[in-house]
């Protein structure tokens, strides 16, 4: 994508998403998604996650989000990740 070198180019900030957490909103997808996103954090420092509003997002990602401290994990601001990312 162009959109990282347009943005730095006229002094916007950005991010790129690594994952999709509610693409297919089940609990079960979810799950699988913050699976993903934990082997993703696994290999790389800081990884972008998004999701939408639906109960079922918001019940899977709090109750994985309880368990973070006990796997070495932080939630961040993406503001803290703004213009962090390697442009692919």
């Amino acid at each position: 994508t162009i959109t990282p070198k347009i943005a730095t180019e006229i002094g916007l900030p950005w991010a790129i998403t690594t994952v999709v957490l509610d693409a297919i909103p089940t609990k079960a997808e979810i799950d699988v998604q913050l699976a993903k996103l934990e082997t993703l954090l696994e290999k790389k420092q800081a990884v972008v996650a998004i999701a939408e509003g639906y109960p079922s997002s918001i019940e899977r990602i709090g109750n994985w989000a309880s368990y973070l401290t006990a796997k070495n994990f932080v939630l961040a601001p993406l503001s803290a990740l703004a213009n962090k990312q390697v442009k692919k």
